[in-house]
């Protein structure tokens, strides 16, 4: 069986005695020690922050060149006022 990587660092934070209540009856429910379902949490956040940072990186450039009628994204320049497309006009 391999063992998992040592845990060497630490993270702290304060929380009030109603915080800290909500917290432990999280972490038993799930049937986590309540430093296991805080780990769990926060790196769960993380990751999920990084997967919606990724898809705007990709939508956004689509997006703009859709909305603004600039150049495909794929060309590599910025959008730039003149590039625009002009609302049209009634």
């Amino acid at each position: 069986m391999v063992k998992p990587p040592l845990r060497r660092k630490s993270i702290g934070f304060k929380v009030s005695e109603e915080e800290y209540a909500q917290l432990e009856t999280a972490a038993q429910t799930s049937g986590r020690t309540l430093g296991e379902w805080c780990r769990e949490v926060v790196l769960a956040r993380e990751t999920e922050a990084r997967k919606n940072q990724r898809r705007e990186e990709v939508i956004l450039p689509f997006f703009c060149w859709r909305v603004y009628g600039a150049r495909e994204p794929s060309q590599g320049s910025a959008l730039r006022s003149d590039e625009r497309a002009k609302p049209a006009r009634p």
